[in-house]
C-alpha cells in the first residue's frame, strides 16, 4: 500500500509539471522564431553569417529551469523515501492494526508538500483509498511466549518427562535410586548372582515460576517443582504403577536492593553453588544424571529453611540460613540402652523400619545454622566461582544410665 502511494505521489508530479513544460516549451518556440527572425543578417561578401546569441540564451534558460524541476523531483523522491522508513518503524511499533491510518496520514502530508490543484483532485484520492491493506500473513510472526502475565506478576510453567530404563548386573532392589552403599560383593547370594532391569517413569518433573515487582526495589520469585518418587502404594510395579507425587521445592524469595530474604523448602545453603548463593535449581550444582541419588561425596538436601543474604557488590554475596534440624545416627551405631534409640533417627531412609514411627519425634535443640559466601569472577578469559561454607549444629539427649537422670549437650561444627 506504501508503494502504491508513493508512486502515485510521483505519477501526479509529473502529471503537474507535463503541461507546465509544455506550454514552456511552445512559448521556446515562438521566441526562438522571432529572436531568430529579428537577428538575421546578410552574409558578409567574405562568405561569413553574423552569430546570433539570443537563441543561445534562451536555451540556457530552457535548460535552467529543466534542471530546477529535476532538483524538485529529486527532492520530492527524498522525502518521500524518508516517509516511507518511517512508516515502516511506526507498523513495527503499533502493529498492522493502524497501519492504514498511518498510510492516509502520510498520503495528506505528501500531497500537502507544494501542492497544487490537481494533486489533490478526487479521482486520484478515490484510486488511493481503492488500494488494499496488507494481509496478516505479510507481518513478521512473534514468537510465542514462556510466560503468562496476569497482572503484574509472570507465571512461567516448566518441567519434563522422563522415561528411564536401567539395567544393572547385581540386583540392588532399590528402584530408580541407586543405594551406592548397598552394592552386593561377588560371595553376597542371591543378589551378586542376578541382574535387574526396570522402566521408571517417575524422575519426570513439574515446576512452576512465579516473579512479580513490587516497587522499583523490591521483587519478589516464588517457586515450586514436584516429582513423583513419593511414597509408593502396595500395587506400585504390579497394575497401577500409581507413582504418588512429592513435594520437592516450594519457597519465596523476596529481593531489596541488596538484601535477599528466603523462606520455605529449597535446597540447604550448603550445597555447591553454580552461581552465587541463588536458591534456583538452575544455580544448584548437582549432576547432571539420571540418579535422584546424584553422585557419592556431593553434600546436599532440601528443607525447610530461613535465609538471608547480603550482596555487596553484583560478585560477591554472604548468606546465613536456620534450617530444619535432624539427629541422625545411622544404623550402625549400637546405643548401650534401647532408651537412646528413640532419642535419634537412625531409620528415615527407610519407612518400613522398626525406628521409623520416632523419626518425627526426635527432640532438636536448635535450627542448624549455615554461614556460606561466594565470589564469581573472570580470570584468563573464563568464568570461576569461589564459595565457603560452614555449619554448626548440637545434640542433646537424656541420659537414664545416671542417679537421677541427666541431659547432655554436644555442639558440633564443620567446614566442608
Amino acid at each position: 500500500m506504501r508503494r502504491t502511494i508513493i508512486g502515485l505521489t510521483i505519477f501526479s508530479l509529473f502529471i503537474i509539471s507535463s503541461p507546465f513544460m509544455t506550454a514552456r516549451a511552445n512559448d521556446d518556440k515562438n521566441t526562438v522564431k522571432k529572436n531568430s527572425a529579428t537577428t538575421r543578417v546578410p552574409a558578409a561578401k567574405s562568405g561569413g553569417t553574423a552569430k546570433a546569441s539570443a537563441p543561445a540564451v534562451t536555451n540556457a534558460n530552457v535548460e535552467s529551469e529543466l534542471q530546477q524541476l529535476r532538483d524538485f523531483v529529486q527532492t520530492q523522491s527524498e522525502e518521500l523515501q524518508e516517509l516511507r522508513g518511517r512508516l515502516a518503524a511506526m507498523e513495527r511499533k503499533v502493529g498492522p492494526a493502524s497501519s492504514a491510518s498511518t498510510s492516509i496520514a502520510v498520503e495528506s502530508s505528501t500531497s500537502g508538500v507544494n501542492a497544487t490543484p490537481e494533486t489533490t483532485h478526487p479521482s486520484v484520492r478515490s484510486h488511493t483509498s481503492a488500494v488494499p491493506r496488507a494481509s496478516a500473513d505479510d507481518q513478521a510472526e512473534k514468537p510465542s511466549p514462556l510466560s503468562v502475565k496476569i497482572g503484574s506478576a509472570k507465571f512461567t510453567p516448566g518441567g519434563f518427562l522422563d522415561m528411564a530404563t536401567f539395567f544393572r548386573s547385581t540386583d540392588l532392589g532399590s528402584g530408580i535410586a541407586t543405594a551406592f552403599g548397598g552394592i552386593p560383593f561377588n560371595n553376597q547370594l542371591p543378589q551378586a548372582a542376578l541382574t535387574e532391569t526396570r522402566f521408571s517413569s517417575q524422575y519426570s518433573r513439574l515446576s512452576l515460576k512465579v516473579d512479580a515487582d513490587l516497587t522499583k526495589s523490591t521483587s519478589i520469585t516464588a517457586y515450586i517443582e514436584s516429582d513423583f518418587l513419593g511414597f509408593q502404594p502396595a500395587n506400585a510395579f504390579q497394575t497401577a504403577n500409581s507413582d504418588s507425587p512429592r513435594l520437592r521445592l516450594f519457597f519465596g524469595d523476596v529481593k531489596h536492593g541488596k538484601w535477599e530474604f528466603l523462606g520455605g523448602q529449597a535446597w540447604s545453603l550448603l550445597t555447591p553453588n553454580r552461581v552465587g548463593l541463588s536458591p534456583m535449581p538452575a544455580d544448584i550444582f548437582t549432576t547432571l544424571n539420571e540418579d535422584p541419588n546424584f553422585q557419592v561425596g556431593l553434600i546436599w538436601a532440601r528443607q525447610p529453611q530461613v535465609r538471608v543474604v547480603y550482596h555487596p557488590t553484583s560478585h560477591w554475596a554472604i548468606g546465613v540460613s536456620l534450617e530444619n534440624p535432624q539427629q541422625f545416627a545411622p544404623s550402625s551405631v549400637v546405643f548401650p540402652s534401647a532408651y537412646f534409640s528413640g532419642q535419634f533417627d537412625n531409620g528415615s531412609g527407610s519407612t518400613s523400619a522398626a525406628s521409623s514411627a520416632t523419626n518425627t519425634a526426635v527432640p532438636n535443640l536448635h535450627p542448624d545454622v549455615i554461614v556460606k559466601t561466594a565470589f564469581d569472577g573472570k580470570a584468563w578469559g573464563h568464568d570461576f566461582h569461589l564459595e565457603a561454607a560452614g555449619l554448626v549444629r548440637s545434640f542433646r539427649v537424656s541420659n537414664n544410665l545416671t542417679t537421677p537422670d541427666t541431659t547432655n549437650t554436644i555442639t558440633g561444627g564443620e567446614v566442608p
